[in-house]
């Protein structure tokens, strides 16, 4: 399982009409009419700061379990007069034993700031997640150790403790019990780059 969060803040460092909140779109029609926006000149001075948080799983410790085998023998015995009926017996065989996997979560964070202009946005046809996401993939080609990696403390075991493979339904609602200290991350925002 991996998931994505992307977060983007747009702002006009030195317009104060641009303290208000506006959307992407609206931004970006301020840039081509800024009178509607009661101005008289576009906006300058932009930067765009975007935001990824992806989770991921790596393996982790792997336990060894035990597989229980089986073994019986079935005895009958028969004569042109009489007849022993089947018996079944049990009889004693080894275990053997197998490796049970494990896996725990990270979660990876990028963040990074780009000076921008009105022109660079509306030459851009996409949505701000794909101008965003497009930012940072640059930014991390650049700069692989920008992203921060941490564990989110969420650990996913694939065997019960008797080594059986537990159910898929146990196994969500564990690492949901497991994965509750992931919202905590989600206001960190660290390892900040600036282009």
């Amino acid at each position: 399982m991996k998931s994505a969060i992307l977060t983007i803040a747009l702002s006009a460092l030195s317009t104060p009409a641009f303290a208000a909140d506006l959307t992407f779109d609206q931004i970006k029609e301020a840039c081509s009419n800024p009178g509607q926006f009661q101005n008289q000149i576009a906006p300058t001075n932009l930067q765009i700061t975007c935001q990824e948080r992806v989770t991921k799983w790596l393996p982790h410790l792997a336990k060894q379990m035990a597989l229980p085998n089986s073994r019986e023998i079935t005895a009958s015995l028969t004569s042109d007069k009489y007849q022993v009926a089947p018996n079944v017996h049990p009889m004693d065989v080894a275990e053997q034993y197998g490796s049970c996997p494990s896996f725990k979560q990270i979660l990876e964070t990028t963040n990074f700031t780009k000076a921008t202009s009105c022109e660079e946005l509306l030459e851009f046809n996409g949505t701000e997640e794909e101008l965003c996401a497009g930012i940072l993939e640059q930014a991390r080609i650049a700069n692989p150790k920008m992203v921060l990696i941490e564990d989110t403390g969420r650990i996913e075991e694939f065997c019960t403790e008797n080594g059986n493979q537990r159910p898929r339904d146990e196994g969500k609602d564990q690492g949901k019990n497991q994965g509750d200290d992931q919202g905590k991350f989600q206001g960190r925002g660290q390892g900040k780059g600036r282009q």
